[in-house]
């Protein structure tokens, strides 16, 4: 049995314990980034949204994992709605140059920061692996708009690709033509941090009966592991990606 290596945590790590501290450099900030929820929790109710930190985690997530994730549907459709209420209520009420005013628009700044943050890490991924995320086996991670934009893009790769192979025989030109479909690397690694304690967790594809591979997870505590070993964890929620 082993633990990836982590940064302890006073109060959640016992002195005794074995594990590599990690300095990230941004710890931190995303400590502080990731608990705003509870400065607002005794708030007036009209500033708060439970949505809100649920789209803060899911760009967290979409910025640091290599592969697209599902489309948090609910999260934005909930999101935009929140938006469009509080810009009916800053013209309704009049509410300009006073600390309501105020309030309100850093607030719904804060909110776009965070949708338009989650939409640009989805695109980026979408624009680079277009064609694997096309396929009928991922297309599901996809919103319609997505979906639209990645056979756009696919599309445009087609027209350009065919254009190289007119001219594949030029040598310079035969290096452009990829050899097959280019997909997210899985073996790429990311910093997690545990959300609860884990015990004897074994990571997808490994042997049955090998105990080598069982690791063990601290709650509050970071660790650097393999994207292909977090997904599960990531996506059941026992860990978060910072």
């Amino acid at each position: 049995r082993k633990s990836a290596m982590a940064t302890p945590d006073a109060d959640t790590v016992p002195p005794d314990a074995t594990s590599i501290p990690i300095d990230t450099g941004k710890t931190d900030s995303l400590e502080k980034d990731l608990d705003l929820d509870a400065e607002f929790a005794d708030g007036d109710e009209d500033f708060v949204n439970e949505h809100v930190g649920d789209m803060r985690r899911a760009r967290v997530r979409e910025e640091e994992c290599p592969e697209l994730l599902p489309y948090e549907a609910d999260v934005v459709k909930d999101l935009m709605f929140y938006l469009s209420e509080q810009v009916l209520r800053v013209t309704e009420e009049h509410l300009y140059g006073d600390f309501p005013h105020d309030a309100l628009l850093l607030e719904m700044r804060r909110i776009r920061y965070s949708v338009s943050a989650y939409w640009t890490a989805r695109i980026r991924k979408i624009s680079r692996y277009a064609v694997f995320y096309c396929s009928d086996s991922q297309r599901h991670l996809l919103s319609p708009q997505e979906l639209e934009f990645a056979t756009g893009v696919m599309e445009a790769q087609k027209t350009a690709l065919g254009h190289l192979q007119i001219g594949q025989a030029q040598p310079h030109l035969r290096a452009l033509l990829p050899a097959k479909m280019e997909r997210p690397p899985p073996d790429s690694h990311l910093f997690v941090k545990a959300l609860q304690d884990i015990n004897d967790y074994r990571p997808k594809d490994t042997q049955a009966g090998d105990e080598s591979h069982l690791l063990s997870f601290a709650v509050g505590c970071i660790y650097l592991m393999k994207y292909s070993e977090a997904k599960e964890l990531i996506l059941s929620g026992q860990v978060m990606a910072v």
